[in-house]
């Protein structure tokens, strides 16, 4: 995707080949958008390696998406499907996920410093080795959640 093309114009390319079988999306740069759908289906689409910076993409289901090593930085995803996601060593710094489903994601080595993650959904998540400085964890299930140390939550 060109990144001459205008970021709303690069969003509507990116969901039409989405809905045309395309899966593999690594190496995309998107930054700083507005919603141009309401909660688009991006399920088990490859976003590894993706910039991804300030993007907005709440109410999306991204279930299944591979995120590693994706730069998701200050991006909105509140109220997001990311169930069973792999976000292995994401940049998700300042990221919104707010009320996010978030379980059974992969999460190791992630950069959450300052995310917010009040009233997501962490059931069975994988945070090991994840960074969680400042990270607004309010409100959060954690039931059988893997922590930063190793240990798992009740």
């Amino acid at each position: 995707m060109g990144s001459n093309q205008p970021i709303q114009e690069r969003i509507v390319t990116f969901l039409q080949q989405y809905a045309t079988g395309t899966r593999i999306f690594t190496r995309v740069v998107m930054r700083n958008s507005k919603p141009v759908t309401s909660g688009p289906n991006l399920q088990g689409a490859n976003l590894s390696g993706t910039q991804l910076e300030e993007v907005v993409l709440n109410g999306a289901n991204l279930n299944q998406t591979n995120f590693s090593w994706a730069n998701l930085r200050r991006a909105d995803l509140s109220q997001t499907n990311l169930a069973a996601g792999n976000f292995w060593h994401a940049n998700l710094n300042q990221a919104i996920l707010q009320g996010a489903k978030l379980n059974g994601a992969f999460l190791v080595g992630a950069d959450l410093t300052e995310a917010e993650l009040a009233g997501a959904d962490l059931s069975g998540a994988n945070l090991k080795d994840a960074i969680l400085n400042g990270t607004n964890l309010a409100g959060a299930i954690l039931n059988r959640t893997v922590m930063p140390d190793g240990t798992v939550h009740a």
